[in-house]
């Protein structure tokens, strides 16, 4: 998030009125101990961040987490539409914060869903249910800001994602409290090593595996059907080839990083708080952890394409084995009314693989305030296009310029040669006065065809959540299995290159007026 706030004009006075509204839950410390040249917003997330509890002990602990977290925006910061100079609006400010989350974390936190490509969406910054549920004060003030007109700042948003970021850590770590009443060591005032090492276990299995229902883990004693749904999910794991591996050098790299930085020592048997110092860890990167599955399942579904649409006919989708490494269940409806069908082929629809794998199927820890998914790479493409570009538009020139200089997928930094049909399709997204906006769905549109595989199909999607029923039948499987259509020569049949579903539909949902 970026930029300071000036303490004068109509700004300070809107502020001015989310600090009246914070003001009866905040230590009035607020006012003697601000930082300079900080606006009262920031003031404000800053002092919830210090003396509720979250763990930055320091002024200077804070700040260094703060200024981390605005050098990882500031680059989208600067590219992003502005209200004002230095200050997002909420559209903007809402897609930024959802980007850092879902790249740092892998987390969709409730209320702060993807844009999905929609210029109608009303949703507002301060729309986060975890932020209404645990900070109501700052929440009403937020709401009664006016942040359409007057924005906010990269320090303003970076203090308000590190709220964010710890409200999550305090509500994960119910997982680990969960963990040490099912291993029976709640009455323990410590635990040996190896029984903290059974504990993170446990954990790792409880964010993967729990569903929704038994997510929100009772304070009391817990029910005879979390005790067996979590037996019977921990002996899966440990049989299921590769995961349980997975699990145990995870908790082990954890572990000793924790030791490295000297969060714990070599002892003979640790407290909870410093089983905590351990897990916090733990519970950030786990989304990383998962995201390793991730690329593996993205992999399998790009060796059923070797042409490289980005596109894997419904045909070779259903037709790996119930023993394979990746059985692939979903239903064609569930598929299609997710928009992760490409059906401009009726004879052969293909799934969109990029979509698919991003999709909400593949989330997991179903919690009421946040999922974890899959870590999508196309922010990291945008990122160094946003590096070059420094402005929400620009010339399908300059454009081209910067796409060419993108890393390669080999991690290799050099120019590399577009095909003319795709910097002729560039030209062709420009405006009338010549500019293409780089946040807007045509441009995305065109970066899933440069980039099959790390950039997502820009489609318009009403719901991102997993619906219930989702599989599909032995009869819907075999519709497509059995046909005898050959979607690859098909395609290779194609005298031009594939440009399957492109259409000139624009959206610009960073907008402010484009839909408020």
């Amino acid at each position: 998030m970026a930029g300071t706030l000036a303490h004068g004009g109509r700004g300070f006075c809107k502020v001015g009125m989310w600090v009246a509204l914070a003001w009866t839950t905040l230590p009035a410390c607020i006012a003697s101990k601000g930082v300079p040249g900080s606006s009262h917003i920031e003031t404000a997330l800053r002092e919830a961040l210090t003396v509720r509890g979250t763990g930055a002990h320091s002024w200077d602990e804070l700040d260094g987490h703060l200024t981390d977290i605005e050098a990882k925006m500031e680059i989208s910061f600067n590219a992003l539409p502005q209200v004002e100079p230095g200050r997002l609006g909420p559209r903007a400010a809402r897609h930024l914060l959802q980007t850092f989350f879902i790249t740092e974390f892998g987390w969709i936190l409730t209320g702060l869903d993807p844009h999905m490509m929609s210029s109608k969406s009303s949703k507002k910054l301060h729309e986060v249910s975890i932020f209404r549920e645990k900070q109501p004060a700052l929440w009403k003030a937020m709401k009664a800001a006016d942040l359409s007109s007057q924005g906010i700042s990269l320090k303003e948003l970076a203090a308000y994602a590190a709220v964010l970021e710890r409200l999550i850590v305090r509500e994960g770590t119910q997982v680990l409290k969960a963990s040490f009443r099912l291993n029976n060591f709640t009455e323990k005032p410590e635990i040996k090593a190896t029984e903290v090492i059974k504990v993170l276990h446990s954990c790792l299995v409880l964010l993967k595996s729990l569903p929704r229902g038994l997510v929100e883990l009772p304070h009391g004693p817990l029910t005879q059907q979390v005790h067996t749904h979590f037996a019977s999910t921990m002996a899966g794991t440990m049989k299921q080839e590769g995961q349980w591996e997975v699990v145990t050098n995870y908790t082990q790299s954890v572990w000793q990083e924790a030791l490295d930085r000297g969060a714990i020592q070599v002892k003979d048997a640790y407290t909870f708080d410093e089983v905590k110092a351990v897990y916090v860890p733990l519970f950030k990167n786990f989304g990383h952890m998962e995201d390793l599955y991730c690329q593996d399942m993205k992999e399998e579904l790009r060796s059923l394409d070797p042409l490289e649409t980005g596109r894997v006919a419904l045909k070779d989708f259903y037709s790996q084995p119930s023993g394979s490494k990746y059985w692939f269940a979903e239903g064609a409806k569930y598929l299609n009314r997710h928009a992760l069908l490409d059906t401009s082929n009726r004879g052969m629809p293909g799934v969109l693989s990029v979509s698919y794998v991003e999709g909400a199927s593949n989330c997991v820890l179903p919690h009421k305030h946040v999922i974890v998914c899959c870590i999508p790479q196309c922010p990291g493409v945008m990122r160094q296009i946003e590096a070059a570009i420094k402005a929400p538009t620009a010339t399908a020139d300059v454009l081209l310029s910067a796409v060419a200089n993108v890393t390669t997928e080999d991690g290799a930094q050099r120019p590399r040669v577009l095909p003319e049909h795709l910097s002729n399709l560039l030209r062709s997204t420009a405006d009338s006065k010549g500019k293409i906006h780089i946040h807007g769905r045509m441009f995305a549109q065109w970066l899933h065809y440069l980039e099959p595989y790390k950039c997502r199909y820009p489609s318009i999607v009403k719901s991102t959540k997993n619906d219930a029923n989702s599989y599909s039948t032995e009869k819907e499987r075999g519709e497509y299995t059995n046909r005898s259509f050959d979607y690859h020569t098909y395609y290779a049949e194609k005298v031009m290159p594939v440009i399957s579903m492109w259409d000139d539909h624009e959206v610009l949902p960073l907008q402010e007026s484009a839909g408020g």
